[in-house]
């Protein structure tokens, strides 16, 4: 039963059920990522990953790579940490920060909000969405190159090159103080409101 009218414990099966079944007829998984049958190691030297750029699939993938073999998931999981997702609007960046703090808070968002549907949930995003996404998502090995050796000089590198005297900053310019203040202020900001949604849907545990 494709619903949200279940209970939590229902919902976390019916969802997981749903990825594996999705994942058994995707190529995703078949990949060079798995060295062997004995050694599943993904090594950063060794492999690249080529992320989409659109909230719709990067949305898919944060659900999707909780399900993920171990090796495979811990990759996706740190690159999509490091990424500050600042083309996105501000209730895209709070969804996403919300599914990736934890399984258990993506779980809740999906199963308790009312932002998605259960069709929502398991047409789109579980069907149209992932397998876009399978289809973008490249895992490839890296192609081997040349070693790079440290160029060996006499002297100093740097001859003493400045920057044009009109080209040279105030001493007192405060710009990038301000810049710096005004994002920390909406960084602060954005936690808080996650804090807030996740105290909400945590609430009835």
């Amino acid at each position: 039963m494709r619903d949200k009218n279940l209970n939590l414990k229902q919902f976390n099966i019916q969802l997981e059920k749903s990825i594996q079944r999705k994942l058994k007829n995707e190529t995703l998984l078949r990949t060079p990522v798995f060295v062997s049958p004995t050694r599943q190691i993904l090594d950063d030297q060794e492999f690249k990953i080529i992320y989409p750029r659109n909230f719709r699939l990067i949305r898919a993938l944060v659900i999707l790579q909780w399900y993920l073999p171990e090796n495979l998931h811990w990759r996706i999981y740190l690159d999509l940490q490091e990424r500050s997702f600042s083309n996105y609007n501000r209730k895209q960046q709070i969804e996403i920060a919300i599914f990736l703090s934890s399984k258990k808070n993506m779980e809740l968002y999906l199963f308790r909000t009312s932002r998605y549907t259960g069709g929502e949930i398991f047409g789109n995003i579980l069907g149209n969405d992932l397998s876009d996404l399978c289809k973008i998502l490249k895992i490839s090995k890296k192609r081997k190159s040349k070693p790079n050796y440290p160029i060996r000089r006499r002297g100093y590198k740097d001859k003493g090159a400045m920057r044009p005297f009109h080209s040279w900053l105030p001493k007192e310019d405060y710009d990038l103080t301000r810049i710096q203040l005004r994002k920390e202020k909406e960084k602060y900001l954005l936690q808080k409101t996650i804090n807030f949604t996740l105290s909400l849907i945590q609430k009835e545990l």
